[in-house]
């Protein structure tokens, strides 16, 4: 009787933290504090994209705040437009040496 009990609350709280995991964003925060440590930890910022070149299968955006610049990356075809104030959410990646985002989500503010 007592096994079965502590399967049933793992498995419902495997359950939940699958479900809240799906459901948290990361704190907004700026491009200068983006570093090595964040290695594919998510991050959320907000800026202007400048500019988006396609190259091979991938969208490349070069996204700007007031703070620093730093270059998203998308691996789907996605309509993506040069705006102002987009919040980008993504997770932290090295590339050649230097970080970039590939991005999950682009919405604005």
């Amino acid at each position: 009787m007592l096994l079965k009990i502590a399967l049933i609350t793992a498995l419902l709280g495997t359950v939940l933290l699958f479900f809240l995991s799906q459901s948290l964003e990361p704190q907004l925060i700026e491009i200068k504090d983006i570093n090595i440590r964040m290695l594919d930890q998510y991050v959320k910022i907000q800026g202007n994209i400048i500019s988006i070149e396609e190259k091979n299968s991938l969208t490349l955006l070069k996204i700007k705040d007031d703070s620093g610049e730093i270059t998203g990356v998308l691996y789907e075809k996605e309509e993506i437009e040069i705006k102002k104030d987009q919040v980008i959410i993504g997770k932290v990646t090295e590339y050649h040496g230097k970080l970039e985002i590939e991005v999950s989500k682009i919405e604005a503010k």
